[in-house]
């Protein structure tokens, strides 16, 4: 088995899986955004496809002592991929936050199947916490001219009370951002940690995955036993997890308080309450309005990395 093939080929069949499930309010097969449709997601998928296997790549080298945990830019990496998408034919920022999220997991997988561990996900946490303890200033300088390339949009979450004077100092649109990162030093990792309180991002890479590797994928291994179930089960998942907290793709672009109804409204369909099919429709129809403000795009990239490591673990069961 080529490890690096697989890893690289099972992230981008995860990115195609996880778009064309008719997740309510966000792009799939069925449904575009006005500035976004499903065509950019698709050669978006393609297009990561090099970067991911360079992140497997450096996994599989890690775990042979063929290269240090501090040389595997992860930065640089998630810029590469940055650049490929949105520089590219694509220009449209598309599938940022799933990047984020791939990037680690990938070098992390990669490294746990070259030492014969499988895609145990202890072995995967603990091996992206060696990755990421490693990260230089250099990989959070190169994370930050990828943020200048999507341009994020949306302030709404520097409302939230855990919002601080520390948090603008390395805030994208601060013109003295470089300067600030460069003077003090700070690496990737720490800047993940520093920002937990206000990124779910974030959150999610300095707890080391504790979410989708110990929350979401085991309720995927219930529901996903292949590409048949796939689209059922992510929109499952999907709703099971909008249902647990508030979508910080929202926070940032309406706010905590239109997230937490947001999740209350997930809630009350996971819950059975009221026809389903009926709920369903409501919901997306609530989030597609006003420009598609509400659209859950932080829940959509924690699914998605959860699928890409569920289809991993299925590709290695049928080798």
């Amino acid at each position: 088995m080529d490890i690096t093939w697989t890893v690289s080929s099972m992230a981008q069949l995860a990115v195609l899986l996880e778009v064309s499930a008719p997740k309510p309010g966000n792009v799939n097969r069925g449904a575009d955004f006005s500035d976004t449709g499903y065509r950019h997601f698709l050669a978006s998928a393609a297009l990561m496809g090099e970067g991911i296997y360079t992140a497997a790549q450096r996994g599989v080298a890690v775990s042979r002592g063929e290269l240090s945990a501090s040389d595997v830019r992860a930065g640089q990496t998630i810029l590469d991929i940055t650049k490929a998408v949105c520089g590219g034919i694509v220009s449209k920022n598309t599938v940022f936050g799933t990047v984020l999220l791939y990037v680690p997991l990938a070098v992390a997988m990669a490294a746990t199947i070259e030492r014969n561990c499988g895609v145990d996900p202890e072995a995967v946490s603990t091996t992206v916490d060696t990755i990421l303890s490693a990260t230089t200033v250099q990989d959070t300088l190169d994370l930050f001219v990828a943020l200048r390339l999507v341009a994020p949009r949306g302030e709404m979450n520097k409302q939230v009370p855990d919002w601080s004077d520390h948090h603008d100092r390395y805030d994208i649109y601060n013109p003295e951002v470089f300067e600030n990162i460069t003077t003090d030093r700070l690496t990737l990792d720490r800047l993940l940690r520093e920002s937990s309180s206000v990124d779910r991002i974030c959150r999610e890479l300095s707890t080391r995955y504790r979410t989708v590797l110990f929350e979401i994928v085991p309720r995927l291994r219930e529901r996903m036993s292949g590409v048949d179930n796939a689209e059922e089960a992510i929109v499952d998942v999907f709703l099971w997890q909008l249902a647990r907290e508030p979508d910080w793709h929202i926070v940032r672009r309406a706010g905590l308080e239109q997230a937490q109804e947001v999740t209350r409204r997930a809630a009350q369909i996971v819950e059975g309450e009221g026809t389903a099919l009926d709920s369903l429709r409501r919901l997306d129809a609530l989030l597609r309005s006003n420009g598609n403000l509400l659209n859950p795009g932080t829940t959509a990239d924690l699914v998605s990395a959860g699928v890409f490591y569920r289809l991993v673990e299925l590709a290695l069961n049928n080798q």
